[in-house]
């Protein structure tokens, strides 16, 4: 490779700094395609030691040449991706690896892999690739959103982080986080992408109760007779829903078949799923008639 053939390269890459994605920044902007592929380049360093087995060293090239064909195309949204268009951003990889001919054989081979999704660095990459565009995504002001996205965001990259414990877990956790002292703006968009997830998981045919400061307050028997009453009507799973600090949508609320409410006082969190899974231990011994209420 020559200087000026490197040169020449360079002027083409630059071009991913100023093509812009879809998605938005915490700040109210288009993200460029460079900065997707920076941070998607940092989760793969960052992450080197906690995929065994995995040439970790090949997933970040993958992370690092992923997307220089839209440096030429510019960038389409995976849900507006066409065949045509995959075949264009395949020509525009071409032509840019025709330019390094030593290095070509070396990019064509990771661009093909890649491509393919059959190796486990080819889909430790794609995993990647998927929950950084989620994060950033998560990270935008709720007002760029488009509505298809209040309901594909919650699906994108699941399957491929299916593959790997350590980023199923991330990607389960992919979700805003509030500043220390958020804005009742910000606090309205984390509740609403929060009951669009909960709307998602409560299964069909479940007899939902929302655990909110406003609801009914029960005792350990009343709780076993209404839970009673609603099995004998039918009711096929009972589901449980615990909001976070700043409680529950109110989609969520109207939508529940029961308002609990355990106490007036506030719980941790998690400290108020260990009382429920106890009281609802309880609820089935008085239901199955044992005493362990007294």
């Amino acid at each position: 490779m020559t200087a000026r053939e490197f040169m020449d390269f360079l002027h083409i890459l630059e071009k991913m700094k100023c093509n812009t994605r879809h998605g938005w920044t915490s700040t109210g902007r288009h993200e460029s395609v460079a900065e997707h592929s920076y941070r998607l380049c940092a989760m793969a360093f960052l992450l080197r030691d906690e995929f065994p087995g995995i040439d970790m060293e090949k997933v970040l090239h993958m992370c690092i040449v992923h997307d220089w064909g839209e440096a030429v195309t510019g960038d389409i949204p995976s849900f507006l991706k066409t065949d045509a268009d995959e075949a264009t951003e395949t020509d525009a990889v071409g032509g840019l690896t025709a330019r390094l001919p030593d290095k070509k054989a070396e990019l064509d081979a990771l661009f093909a892999e890649l491509t393919a999704l059959e190796t486990p660095e080819a889909k430790l990459y794609k995993a990647l690739d998927r929950i950084e565009a989620v994060i950033q995504h998560n990270e935008a002001p709720l007002d760029t959103w488009i509505e298809l996205e209040r309901t594909l965001n919650l699906e994108y990259g699941v399957a491929d982080c299916a593959n790997f414990p350590f980023m199923a877990e991330l990607r389960e956790i992919a979700e805003e986080r509030l500043p220390e002292q958020p804005s009742e703006k910000e606090i309205a968009r984390a509740l609403e992408r929060e009951a669009a997830e909960i709307e998602k998981a409560v299964p069909k045919g479940a007899y939902v109760v929302a655990l909110c400061v406003e609801g009914r307050e029960m005792s350990s028997t009343e709780l076993a007779g209404t839970l009673d009453a609603a099995m004998g009507a039918g009711a096929s799973k009972l589901c449980f829903i615990i909001g976070g600090s700043f409680g529950l949508h109110e989609s969520v609320k109207r939508s529940a078949d029961l308002r609990l409410s355990m106490s007036r006082m506030t719980f941790p969190h998690h400290l108020a799923r260990v009382m429920l899974a106890e009281q609802v231990y309880r609820a089935f011994t008085i239901m199955n008639g044992g005493r362990y209420h007294k």
